[in-house]
């Protein structure tokens, strides 16, 4: 009798645990506050760069992991269900789970049969109060379907289930790593975005000098409406491109300042991206550098270790073996798939920077010519608009290459985007 109280009194409890999480999964979403780490975590002059009003690109893993809402709700999460359990234990425990689920679904089948005969009562004896018994008994029939199924997910779960403390672990660092990449990722986006804004207002510049033009020959006789017409739609279109622009820019510049712990509402000073390290580039040897990777990466860290955790004679196992070794081959490619892209933002780099040198000698010869009556002011002000956006060409492949490297620097610590 002891023990089919305190199995009662399990299962009591974990019905109002049912409860409770149900009235839980009901409250809307609410990031974690950021609160910082003990002021001893890093140095002062660390601890004053976090606070200033400026986001540097070095500054992004940190501030990601003291202000960022996702990594802090992870953290908190992660350290609630922590375990050492290993994974038989874990199955155990997800048993025991669905032998309660299992347990409860008979007592409340057993209650509406109790209900029926009751009802079959009720019936004979022409009595009213019928109907009320007869919901009662469909409410707790269906109960007792939908804990029975319950149990076999439950049970189901169990059987597949091949998680530990390492492989909760690997787990979070991959999630949190992730969101670092990330917002690295916006801040190279924005970056590259909101360069685009003055080579689209330089287009602008120059479309409204052609309807000017047009304008003008139209009263010279020499150019017809259909041709003022066709520079007046490039005007609008280039003004269209121009709002769309801007609201996409605000956009990320948004979604950074979320992922970096400043509010929508503030206005830090968002640095450029550093200059690719070049010299990086040439200590690459993408055959050495693909060991490191199968060795580091955390995604086949994970799945070694839950081949560890399943019986050699299964299918899941079997299956295990096949997953492992098509993902050592994937990171093989990506290496040196990554290193490829290198070379060929490289390459780019160096046929924008050729592209800056010839405008703006063609600026500074016009320049001159300007200066000595010999080109019109419109025809310096396109040179200038020419020259700014091989500028902007230069700045995006600078972007691109630190971006490379930096996928390729993340490749070797054990993060590969899929």
């Amino acid at each position: 009798m002891e023990n089919r109280k305190t199995r009662n009194g399990k299962q009591i409890r974990r019905m109002i645990a049912s409860v409770v999480l149900s009235g839980a999964l009901a409250v809307p979403f609410c990031p974690l506050t950021a609160y910082a780490a003990p002021e001893s975590a890093y140095s002062a002059e660390t601890w004053e760069k976090l606070r200033d009003n400026k986001m540097e690109y070095d500054e992004i893993p940190l501030l990601v992991q003291e202000y960022n809402p996702y990594y802090l709700n992870n953290a908190a999460s992660y350290a609630d269900s922590k375990t050492t359990e290993n994974a038989n234990e874990i199955r155990q425990g997800k048993m025991e789970d669905a032998e309660d689920l299992e347990s409860s679904a008979d007592q409340m089948a057993d209650n509406a049969d109790s209900l029926m005969d009751q009802l079959e009562e009720l019936v004979e004896s022409g009595a009213t109060g019928a109907s009320g018994l007869a919901s009662s008994y469909a409410s707790l029939k269906a109960s007792s379907a939908l804990l029975h199924q319950n149990s076999i997910t439950t049970r189901q779960s169990a059987n597949t289930s091949y998680e530990d403390a390492d492989t909760k672990a690997l787990n979070q660092r991959k999630k949190q790593t992730a969101l670092i990449v990330q917002a690295q990722g916006l801040f190279a986006s924005y970056n590259l975005a909101r360069i685009s804004v003055p080579v689209i207002e330089n287009s602008i510049a120059m479309a409204e000098r052609n309807v000017a033009r047009v304008q003008n020959k139209i009263a010279a006789g020499t150019a017809t409406q259909s041709a003022l017409l066709s520079a007046q739609n490039s005007l609008k279109s280039l003004q269209g491109t121009l709002t769309s622009t801007k609201a996409s820019v605000e956009s990320v510049r948004q979604s950074l300042l979320l992922n970096t712990g400043w509010a929508s509402t503030d206005s830090p000073e968002i640095c450029g991206v550093p200059e690719p390290d070049l010299s990086r580039i040439e200590t690459m040897n993408p055959d050495a550098d693909v060991q490191t990777a199968l060795v580091e990466n955390i995604s086949l860290k994970l799945d070694r270790k839950t081949l560890t955790n399943m019986d050699s004679g299964t299918t899941d196992y079997q299956n295990q073996v096949r997953t492992i070794a098509s993902e050592e081959q994937t990171i093989r490619n990506s290496v040196k798939s990554l290193y490829q892209t290198i070379l060929t933002d490289r390459a780019a780099l160096e046929t924008a920077q050729s592209a800056v040198d010839v405008q703006q000698k063609k600026l500074s010869s016009m320049q001159t010519s300007f200066g000595a009556g010999l080109c019109t002011k419109n025809e310096l002000l396109d040179q200038e608009a020419s020259a700014a956006s091989a500028e902007v060409d230069l700045i995006t492949a600078k972007i691109n290459l630190q971006q490379a490297i930096q996928t390729y620097e993340w490749a070797l610590q054990g993060y590969m985007t899929s």
